[in-house]
């Protein structure tokens, strides 16, 4: 799972150039359906990818193997990554706490998280764009 977000996109053609298998994430914003474009392409929506990780992360079944050389990391990402929602528009956002914090490690164990179970019973149903 790669986020080709943005610059993402550039090390999606690296990855493509090199003949790496991966699986690309357009991270989309609220209120949009996740969109399967080909078998390798999604777009999800911002909160689809949270939720995944919010739900395991909430009941206690997310795992962190042993040894992870980034643990502290994104430790400190999660515990800085806040949802925020503009009580004029009712607009919610997802965004580390400071303007100096990152979400980058948070942002990829969200897409792990949502691949694991995506296609289970109550998440997003996909539509197929050919």
């Amino acid at each position: 799972m790669v986020d080709k977000t943005g610059v993402g996109v550039a090390v999606t053609d690296l990855l493509t150039e090199r003949r790496l298998l991966f699986i690309g994430v357009t991270i989309t914003g609220l209120g949009q359906m996740v969109q399967r474009h080909g078998s390798k392409k999604y777009s999800v929506p911002k909160q689809d990818l949270v939720s995944a990780l919010e739900v395991p992360f909430h009941k206690e079944t997310l795992k962190v193997a042993e040894g992870l050389k980034l643990w502290y990391v994104l430790r400190k990402e999660l515990l800085t990554f806040r949802r925020k929602q503009n009580t004029v528009s009712a607009h919610i956002s997802y965004e580390h706490w400071r303007e100096s914090d990152h979400d980058d490690l948070v942002l990829a164990a969200a897409l792990a998280c949502w691949k694991a179970t995506y296609k289970r019973k109550g998440t997003t149903r996909m539509k197929v764009i050919r």
